[in-house]
């Protein structure tokens, strides 16, 4: 059987970030939020306006660089960054802390997302390749702690099938994305499998989605693309995008049936800004499926 051709998103809000990552789509505030991880800036724009949103999206100004932002469960967001985890207002005002024991002069946090018990999974990763092991910690929402992986290379993406009995996670570095068998009850990962491996010269794995089907919407950093994965690993669609840096993907909308992609444009990426005028953008593209609700942080 043929594949579907492929489809091509198109710029929705050209915010321009430097690194753009960690979407996700808050159905209370019908808002898109994502975060440009080096400014420390967190981003929100209404879903429900043609591109680019009306009136452009709004910019929230953290006080350090920020890899995720989680919508909890109590109201406010759960941040990641150097030192650890906050909980702050919606507004970016921090409140409780909860520290990592890393060397941040090496290391930063990376993405994460909440499981369907609304517990944080979210990794971090060393500035430099080589500089320090990645670890995939776990957050509960009375602010324990516990380290679930070790010794990775690059901690990225993480999104779990519409049951939540199995989670798949992102080593970029690896250049894979593994599959476990997962506890919702305890949050205990099981068995490890390889999911999806991409070649060396095609990109890195980096944010990922899963939508209500259980396929798989993997971003590919350096390729330009979305990949659409069955639940047996085959790849059988992609999305290209007008960037190549493809950072993440999060499904939103009334109907969760649009796919929001964030992109980067920070020089570190060898590649000029004026060769991708809408890089660090988030695009935009419905791919004839739809995504899962949203996991709140439970805290």
């Amino acid at each position: 059987m043929a594949r579907p051709t492929p489809q091509r998103a198109e710029l929705w809000a050209d915010c321009r970030c430097s690194l753009a990552e960690s979407p996700r789509w808050d159905d209370r505030t019908n808002q898109l939020l994502w975060v440009d991880l080096d400014a420390g800036d967190l981003w929100k724009a209404r879903t429900d306006r043609t591109a680019p949103p009306d009136g452009g999206p709004v910019r929230v100004q953290f006080d350090r660089p920020t890899s995720v932002a989680v919508p909890r469960m109590d109201g406010g967001l759960l941040t990641a960054g150097p030192g650890g985890f906050v909980w702050t207002d919606r507004d970016g005002r921090p409140g409780r802390t909860v520290d990592l024991p890393e060397d941040w002069s090496v290391m930063r946090m990376n993405d994460g997302a909440c499981d369907p018990a609304g517990r944080l999974l979210c990794g971090s990763t060393s500035r430099e390749a080589g500089a320090g092991p990645g670890r995939l910690y776990q957050l509960d929402g009375d602010g324990r702690v516990r380290v679930l992986l070790d010794g990775l290379g690059m901690s990225n993406g993480i999104a779990w099938s519409p049951t939540g009995d199995t989670v798949y996670h992102v080593d970029s570095l690896a250049h894979e994305v593994a599959a476990h068998d997962y506890d919702v009850d305890g949050g205990a990962l099981g068995d490890r499998r390889r999911f999806l491996v991409l070649e060396e010269d095609f990109g890195m794995p980096d944010g990922l989605t899963v939508d209500a089907e259980g396929f798989l919407w993997v971003a590919v950093w350096g390729a330009g693309r979305v990949l659409r994965c069955a639940p047996d690993g085959e790849v059988v669609s992609h999305v290209d995008v007008p960037a190549r840096y493809v950072t993440a993907c999060a499904f939103g909308g009334d109907s969760l049936s649009d796919l929001y992609i964030t992109t980067a444009r920070r020089p570190s990426t060898g590649r000029p800004p004026r060769a991708e005028p809408a890089a660090g953008g988030v695009f935009r593209c419905a791919p004839g499926t739809s995504g899962l609700p949203l996991s709140r942080f439970d805290g």
